[in-house]
């Protein structure tokens, strides 16, 4: 065998199975913190894919126990929120909020995994 040959060869296995392993892992989790205000639905779902379920409620009372009580004030009484809930396993649940049938982001509340809020 011809060493030349051979260390072209050696080189060209080497490449191939680095662009192998390189493309076969898979992308981290989805990262939550790129969401915020006002991006779009479609922004939503091109950074975190589909929710893993969607609800949505009537804001019938002042008061909420939980992450959403930063800025449940803002929410006037009577007001339709779709959520689109993303769970994390090993972490917890990422909510993302629609106010009032918005196309965009109202807001965002994150729960820990194994953490429950109970009014006292």
């Amino acid at each position: 065998m011809h060493p030349q040959f051979s260390l072209q060869h050696s080189l060209s296995i080497s490449l191939v199975l680095t662009l192998a392993i390189t493309g076969c892992q898979s992308p981290g989790p989805p990262d939550r913190s790129a969401i915020h205000q006002g991006i779009s639905r479609a922004e939503v779902i091109q950074l975190l894919g589909a929710p893993t379920s969607k609800s949505a409620m009537v804001k019938q009372t002042e008061s909420i126990w939980g992450p959403q009580e930063a800025w449940w004030h803002e929410v006037s009484m009577g007001d339709s929120l779709e959520i689109w809930s993303y769970t994390f396993p090993g972490e917890g649940t990422f909510d993302v909020y629609y106010i009032r049938q918005s196309e965009s982001v109202s807001d965002t509340s994150f729960t820990p995994e194994g953490v429950v809020y109970e009014a006292q």
